[in-house]
């Protein structure tokens, strides 16, 4: 009976051990993939880097590539103590609508927020604003620092910064 016992405790410990290597197999290959789609040369889309990076290699910020194909730019932006912000947090989930019409009421005050709308907000305490120009335009990588620059001088924004995403790909050459 012992030996039986151990003959099923070597088969559970064998399929283990290959369940785990079929794991670390399918894991190993996705990072592959991953590394793979990311690598120069490749044809996917191309990855665009925060500012700082691209500006750093051209020396002009408006010499730039663009940053999406769209023309709204969405800014993280955490304001202090305000109520009409703290009504958009409270009421955004419930009544989105009622939250975006506050927040126009509110922005309309403040110069620095003209062409800004609120998109979203997260949990901790920021809202998702987006940008569109006020002359429709695709904003490019001077556009958007000089937003965030004009944002961050408004004595009731603790931050805001740019929501980039990354996209798998070249880099812009």
């Amino acid at each position: 009976m012992t030996g039986n016992k151990t003959a099923i405790a070597e088969r559970k410990d064998s399929q283990l051990q290959k369940g785990l290597m079929w794991v670390s197999v399918a894991w190993i290959g996705g990072v592959g993939a991953i590394g793979y789609l990311t690598v120069p040369g490749s044809t996917a889309s191309p990855v665009y880097l925060p500012a700082s990076i691209e500006t750093a290699e051209t020396g002009d910020a408006s010499s730039v590539t663009q940053i999406t194909a769209k023309s709204r730019v969405d800014f993280i932006v955490r304001f202090k103590d305000v109520e009409a912000v703290k009504m958009c947090l409270e009421m955004f989930k419930a009544d989105p609508d009622g939250a975006r019409a506050v927040f126009a009421g509110w922005a309309g005050d403040y110069d620095a927020l003209s062409g800004m709308s609120l998109k979203k907000t997260s949990y901790a305490g920021e809202l998702i604003l987006t940008w569109l120009r006020d002359d429709g335009q695709r904003p490019n990588r001077a556009d958007i620092i000089a937003k965030q620059q004009e944002l961050q001088s408004m004595p009731v924004v603790k931050y805001a910064d740019p929501d980039y995403t990354a996209h798998a790909g070249d880099t812009p050459q």
